[in-house]
């Protein structure tokens, strides 16, 4: 059972820090779709018309496997550091062991 009166989680630390690994892990999921869906001839001719972004992408593309895990890392460290953060919350409230990591 929780203790205490309810708090407005988003105004603590650990709610700023939820929102933040949210906002983290929509990032990287949406460039690896952006990165993974983009037309590479329409892209190759951008870069090749002096786009710098479009030679950014090219060379990010150059190397998929370390792309894709950089997306993925980044994905999984936000969900990560949100689950922690959500189970430190609960364990501060006085949360059931069963959900928080700190008894």
């Amino acid at each position: 059972m929780l203790q205490g009166r309810p708090r407005d989680h988003l105004s603590t630390p650990s709610g700023f820090l939820l929102a933040a690994c949210v906002v983290a892990s929509a990032f990287f999921v949406a460039a690896e779709a952006a990165l993974s869906a983009c037309d590479r001839g329409r892209l190759r001719t951008r870069a090749a018309g002096g786009d710098l972004r479009a030679r950014r992408i090219e060379h990010m593309l150059s190397a998929p496997q370390v792309t894709l895990a950089t997306t993925l890392i980044g994905a999984s460290l936000a969900s990560l550091i949100a689950v922690l953060a959500v189970g430190i919350e609960l364990s501060d409230q006085g949360a059931s062991a069963l959900w928080a990591p700190r008894c």
